[in-house]
């Protein structure tokens, strides 16, 4: 996985950076604490992706939170069929 070309939406959508995010996987967090320390150039895309999760963790339950980020990875994969990327 190239994380160089991912956007804001992306990170918001990989479930490694998800968990990386809520604390919930030790190896993700790890490889996430590293990956950004190494690529400072994507720093406002994970600042944006972690502003979107807090959104969205704030407001909803666990099932909740899952049935968002399925609908937008279904979202997402849409979005890329059409060519739109």
């Amino acid at each position: 996985m190239n994380y160089n070309y991912y956007h804001s939406e992306d990170f918001a959508a990989d479930e490694s950076f998800i968990a990386y995010y809520l604390k919930t996987d030790t190896e993700a967090i790890a490889f996430w604490l590293d990956w950004i320390a190494r690529h400072p150039e994507k720093l406002d895309e994970i600042y944006n992706a972690e502003r979107m999760l807090a959104k969205l963790s704030f407001r909803l339950d666990d099932e909740e939170l899952h049935d968002a980020f399925s609908k937008f990875d279904d979202f997402l994969a849409f979005d890329q069929g059409r060519g739109n990327i």
